[in-house]
Formats: C-alpha cells, structure tokens, sequence
C-alpha cells in the first residue's frame, strides 16, 4: 500500500472513532457496568473495531466506536423517558443528577464521578437543567427532609444505585430517614413527579399529640411512587386538657340597712360579684318609710331568670295574717347557677389536610351558671317617735341588701388526640403506588379531660335596720363541665381525601392494638365523656 494510502486510512479509522464516542447510549460507547470498555459496535457493514479513549474499543461494526474519557453514554440513541428499571441507557450525567450520603454540594458537579451530598443541591440542580435526580444506595442512609413544590415541579427521584458504580441493582433501595412530619413532602405539582426505589423511615413523633408521617402529598397531579417501603414512627401522646385551679369566686355579703330616725332613708347597697353576664347581684334593701309614706321592697336579686331571690316586702299591716320578717318581709335566698355540661369524648379519627394531619380534641366543659344573688329586705314605716314631720321628716328602718351569688365554675378543657402514625397521606392529588410497602406503628394515647372547676359560694344577706327585714343569702355558682377525653391516634397505612389512589401490588402493614382514648375530667373511662380509642385501618377516607 502506498503511503498516503495508509496515511489517509489512519485519518479516517481516527476521525471515525472521534465522531462516534458520543454516539447512542446503547451502542458504541456506553458500559455503566464496566465504564473503562467500549460498548458494542452497530450500523455499518464489513466495518472495523473503534478504539475506546480509554478501554477496549466495542466489536462489530465499522460504526462501532470506544468509550468515553470515564463513563459511556450520551446521544439520541436512549429514549430518556424510561426509567433505571426499564433500561439502564439512562444512567448518565445527561439525563440526571447524582447525589451520595459521601458527596459534595460545595466541591461537587452532579456528576457520577463528583456527585452532591444533599437533595436541596441536586433537586435545585435537576430543577434548573430538566433532569432527575439518581440516589445511591450503598454508602448509608440519607438524613434529610425532602421537599418537592411548584419550584421543582417535574423533577424525579431514582435509588437503588451502587455508589461505586453507579449500577441500577434491581430490589434494593436508597434509604432516607427523617422528621415525623415527612421524609418526603410534595405539595402543588402539576407536572408531577416520579419517586422510585425508596426506603423512607420517619421519626417517632416527639411533640404532644402529634403524628408520624412518613410522606406527604398535597394539591398534586401526577405523582407516581413506585418500589417504596415506608415507615412511619409512633404517633405522640396527647397532652389532658386544662383544668382551671381552686374555687371560682365567692359571692360577696349583702349591704346592712339603717335604723329608723336616719337621715338616710335609703336601704343596703346592691352587691355586684364580678363574675360576668349575667352578673350575679344582691338586691337592694328596701327604701324606708317617709312621714306618712308606705314602707318600700327590697328587689330582686339577679340573675332574674332564676326562681328565687325575691325583695321583701315592706312593711304593711293590711295583709291578710300581717306582715313580718318572718313571713313576707325578709328577702328570699337566690337559686344555685346550674352545674355546666360535661363535654363529649372525641372518637374522631382526626383531619387530614394538604399539610399532613392533625388531632381532634375531646369537647370542653361548659361553665357553671352564675349563682343568683339573694333579694333586698322589706323596710319599715316611720315610726312617730322620730320627730316632728316638716322638713325633716320622721324615717323608718330600711331593708338589708341581698348577698351576692357566687360565680360558676369553668368548664374543663378537652383533652387533646393522640398523634397518628400514617404511613402515606394524599389530599386532593392524583397519585398511583405500584409494588409499594407502607407500615404504620401505634398512634398516641388521647390526653384526659380536664376537670371542672367548683362553682364559689353565695354570701348572705345583710340585716336591716332595727325591726326591718334582712336580705337573702346568695346562691352557690355551678361547677364547670368536666372536659371530654381525646381520642386515641390512629394507625393508618393509606390516608387520603379526594381521588383515591390507584395501588398495584405491595403490601400495607398497621399496628395490632389500638391506642387508647383519654378519660373525661371525672377520670372515666367510660360513658360519653371518654375519649374513643384509635382508629386502625389500613386504607381510610378522610371526608
């Protein structure tokens, strides 16, 4: 052969091999398994093996080229919508982000060879060049929060990578652990995302009357879990509802009267306890008698509903059997506030939202009635002895005030739910699982109600003035409601609200004993102010 025949052959086998190192992901350049070896030739006819940059060059064909300068792959020949399950082409820095529990966000590319240490970098990365992220799975477990919104929409998630090699080992997944609240949360997608080959733990929640997540989805369209065992902690204890301390308010004592010849014909002051609508009062004791003038009535004690706290009547010999303190003149005892109602035990297995999940609390106690206020003592007429009439005209004895009622207790609070162990929640998304393991653990127990508070005593009345009549005494307030028990936290593999998931395959896994409801103020455990027990159901539909 003539020399610059041999030389023009060189040229053209070299430029040959040059073109073709960046040919199909499939063919003439690409072993994720043994990066260092070409791929295997195609095309031509009658060809020659290429040479690779760095390893043997593939067989076959005159099309046929080595592999690149570390890893094969790149080109059109790879359909970049499969995923590493279904062709192992697209395992390749072209189509995705790489991220290891031993990488680098500060020194590392993304690359298989310099991949990122967290997720923040690599789902930024994948978010900013259209690509997916890849997770190894041999060098430990990634601690992390993981959150995918409408600022990453479309990016994927793919584990189940050799760190070393960056090799899909089919059946083995990336671990992740995390907070109770998520490991992964998802929220407002409308592209939508992939997450496959995952082994997601969540951490036992910690809070009271909290719960254990392990993913979360919200408001999303197109969300696809594939291959995933997730794992949600227990669920927290509730915490007992609040009781109010001591004895609500006393009433206060009643307002004496003045004897007869005062200058003051007016009787005791009302008393005015304090407590709130409707104000517990004493009434008035009752006016004295002027000169010639009738003998004035105590009024009412308040609250006026009740029956009882009547005023005295005044003095008035015309009554048919007279008239005395001891009969009609004295004012009456006001009537005991009503005792709060108790509140009811939660059985509610709680609420889901967009955000996760959240309790349902036993119902408060209600307040104790305000105890009535006692009535004003009748007053006397002027007696003679007191002087001349005229401008300074005789006054009789004036009635007592009434005794103020005491104030009603407060209700108990509620005592809160247990915190929910929930493997998976979905509100309103669109979301297809296939091949997935979900495992719920035992929610929390439900927190107590708290107790009622006792109602305060009533005071008594006032005397009159000498010979007038004294007031009543006011009555005791009601005691508060005891709180209802909060329900027991609820183990759940599957939570959603809205479309229900489409499930192929897998399995779902909860806990075999209940939580158990908190007890009412009273420290029942049964009856209606117990708190009901957890709920345990492996699917549940949240309306």
């Amino acid at each position: 052969m003539r020399f610059e025949a041999r030389v023009a052959l060189s040229v053209l086998l070299a430029g040959s091999v040059v073109l073709l190192a960046c040919g199909s992901k499939r063919s003439g350049g690409y072993s994720p398994n043994n990066p260092g070896n070409g791929g295997t030739g195609g095309g031509g006819t009658g060809g020659q093996s290429g040479t690779g940059s760095t390893g043997n060059g593939g067989s076959g064909n005159g099309s046929g080229a080595g592999g690149g300068t570390n890893f094969g792959g790149g080109g059109p020949g790879c359909n970049g919508k499969k995923t590493p399950f279904e062709d192992a082409c697209v395992i390749h820095e072209s189509f995705a982000v790489f991220v290891s529990p031993k990488g680098d966000d500060l020194y590392g590319d993304g690359s298989r060879s310099k991949p990122y240490k967290t997720f923040d970098q690599a789902i930024s990365t994948a978010a900013l060049d259209d690509k997916r992220v890849y997770a190894c799975a041999t060098a430990g477990a990634f601690d992390t929060q993981i959150t995918l919104d409408s600022n990453s929409d479309g990016v994927e998630l793919y584990g189940g990578f050799d760190c070393a090699t960056w090799d899909y080992e089919k059946g083995t997944r990336t671990q992740l652990t995390g907070p109770s609240s998520g490991v992964i949360e998802i929220a407002d997608l409308v592209t939508g995302t992939r997450v496959e080959d995952f082994e997601i733990t969540a951490g036992a929640a910690s809070s009271p009357g909290t719960a254990s997540i392990g993913v979360v989805v919200g408001g999303s369209k197109s969300v696809h879990f594939a291959r995933l065992k997730v794992t949600a902690g227990m669920g927290a204890n509730g915490v007992a509802g609040y009781t109010t301390p001591g004895v609500a308010d006393a009433g206060k004592v009643g307002n004496p009267g003045k004897n007869a010849c005062s200058k003051d014909a007016l009787g005791g002051a009302e008393t005015v306890t304090g407590c709130g609508f409707p104000e517990s009062k004493g009434g008035f004791g009752g006016v004295a008698g002027v000169g010639v003038g009738s003998a004035g009535s105590g009024t009412d004690g308040a609250p006026t509903n009740l029956p009882g706290g009547l005023g005295g009547e005044g003095q008035d010999d015309t009554l048919p059997g007279g008239w005395s303190c001891a009969t009609v003149g004295k004012g009456g005892n006001g009537t005991a506030g009503a005792n709060g109602d108790d509140g009811e035990g939660s059985t509610s297995a709680g609420m889901l939202s967009g955000g996760g999940w959240s309790s349902s609390s036993g119902g408060y106690g209600q307040n104790g009635g305000n105890g009535q206020g006692g009535g004003g003592g009748g007053s006397l007429k002027a007696p003679s002895s007191c002087g001349p009439t005229g401008p300074n005209p005789p006054i009789g004895a004036s009635g007592g005030g009434g005794g103020s009622g005491g104030c009603g207790g407060i209700g108990g609070e509620g005592g809160k739910g247990g915190g929910a162990s929930i493997a998976l929640t979905v509100h309103e998304s669109s979301v297809t699982l296939s091949d997935c393991d979900l495992i719920a653990k035992t929610g929390g127990k439900g927190g107590n109600g708290g107790k009622g508070q006792p109602g305060g005593n009533g005071a008594p009345g006032a005397a009159g003035g000498t010979g007038a009549c004294a007031g009543g005494a006011g009555a005791k307030g009601g005691n508060g409601g005891q709180g209802g028990g909060g329900a027991g936290g609820p183990s759940i593999g599957l939570a959603f609200k809205g479309e229900k998931p489409t499930i192929t395959g897998g399995s779902v896994q909860i806990a075999t004993t209940a939580a158990a409801g908190g007890a009412d103020g009273a420290g029942q455990t049964l009856g209606p102010g117990a708190g009901g027990v957890g709920l345990l159901a492996k699917e549940h539909e949240f309306k």
